[in-house]
């Protein structure tokens, strides 16, 4: 190319490997580029062949205009080998798998569980992923599903980006404070990318996240897919694709819980880890179809202190209510909507003054420090009631 022909066409594609993890797996067809001032006299790359790069990205501002640029730095053609996916496969067999306990420096589960040890449906989980396998677990609420990828999260490398799906803006947001709690001391970045950003604080994410600046990224299906292009230069970094209340991506009528299954593909097919306390076996059969799933971790678990009763049809539901709580020491009510959980709880205490300071709303629209504050409070022997 150019009047003296100083300067070469480059295309990039991605190799074809099992799974689409190759660095260009997000690209489609390739990447085009030029190679200036060429030296006539070196060996230029032929097509056809296959080639290991070293590379940068860097942002390229051309009249007025801002764009991602690839500066290569070092190429040369790979030697004649297995695929990759055949050496990772390989190295996967013979590598010497310590126990899981060994697995987890005791840092980073003092630093997650505290004085507690984890349980053998979590370590079998946390195995599973360090393995390299696409996992699904399903355990009951409380039991830790939290702190398994948490602890996945902290023994991934620091260049990588653990994307952590909620389908909740609330919930997301409530559970970067806690993900920044366990993982912040240990040296790992925590961010939440919602559609609550400015135009100006998005900017400022994906640019600190081209950079290896965030760790773990909590984010929403939504977000995700509205700004898929976005996270596509930082695709081949992503370690751990976590989707939290995964019974979500079977028969949920959001189009982006429909359509997540293309963008996971779309970002090259990053580890997969789903968690849910409720996925039957026919959800679970499609999410391990669709997502690849090779590892199921079960917990068979029953809460014998917990007693389910049904009130919808009493015809004093406050004194149905207080029947109950009076032969309990704890008692969650669940109604239909948020505000509900502030009248009732309201309610209660007028009726029965007695419960003053024991009877609490909690909903996914308190403030984030508030909620956490109730659950705190709800475990100390003075609450008696909490409204959902």
């Amino acid at each position: 190319l150019g009047k003296e022909g100083k300067h070469c066409r480059l295309t990039l594609r991605p190799a074809d490997e099992e799974g689409g993890r190759g660095p260009f797996a997000a690209y489609n067809p390739g990447i085009k580029g030029l190679i200036f001032n060429v030296d006539q006299s070196l060996p230029l790359p032929l097509a056809g062949r296959y080639y290991d790069i070293l590379f940068t990205m860097e942002v390229n501002l051309w009249q007025n205009r801002k764009s991602l640029q690839l500066i290569i730095r070092e190429i040369e053609e790979e030697a004649a080998e297995p695929p990759a996916a055949e050496r990772r496969t390989a190295a996967a067999k013979a590598e010497v798998s310590p126990a899981p306990e060994e697995a987890v420096p005791e840092a980073v589960r003092r630093q997650i569980l505290g004085q507690r040890a984890y349980r053998p449906k979590q370590l079998e989980a946390i195995e599973a992923l360090r393995q390299g396998n696409n996992t699904l677990l399903i355990m009951a609420t409380g039991r830790g599903k939290t702190a398994v990828f948490q602890t996945a999260a902290a023994l991934r490398p620091k260049n990588e980006i653990t994307l952590i799906l909620y389908p909740l803006r609330s919930l997301a947001k409530e559970q970067e404070a806690r993900m920044k709690a366990a993982l912040g001391p240990l040296g790992y970045d925590t961010i939440l990318a919602w559609g609550g950003m400015n135009h100006w604080e998005k900017r400022e994410f994906f640019k600190n996240l081209y950079q290896g600046r965030h760790q773990a990224v909590i984010t929403t299906a939504e977000f995700l897919e509205a700004n898929l292009a976005m996270f596509l230069p930082a695709a081949s970094r992503i370690g751990l694709f976590v989707v939290d209340e995964a019974h979500h991506l079977a028969g949920n009528d959001r189009l982006s819980y429909k359509r997540l299954r293309q963008t996971w593909s779309r970002l090259g097919c990053p580890r997969f880890f789903g968690t849910t306390a409720t996925a039957d076996s026919i959800r679970a059969r499609k999410i391990m179809n669709d997502f690849l799933v090779k590892s199921l971790v079960t917990e068979d678990y029953c809460r014998e202190n917990l007693e389910l009763m049904d009130g919808r049809e009493a015809g004093d539901k406050l004194g149905y209510i207080l029947n109950a709580v009076k032969a309990e020491e704890k008692a969650v009510v669940y109604v239909n909507s948020r505000a509900m959980t502030e009248s009732v709880a309201a309610a209660l205490m007028e009726r029965a003054p007695e419960l003053g300071g024991q009877v609490a709303g909690y909903h996914g629209g308190l403030e984030s420090r508030k909620r956490l504050a109730l659950e705190e409070d709800f475990r100390l022997p003075a609450a008696r009631v909490a409204g959902f």
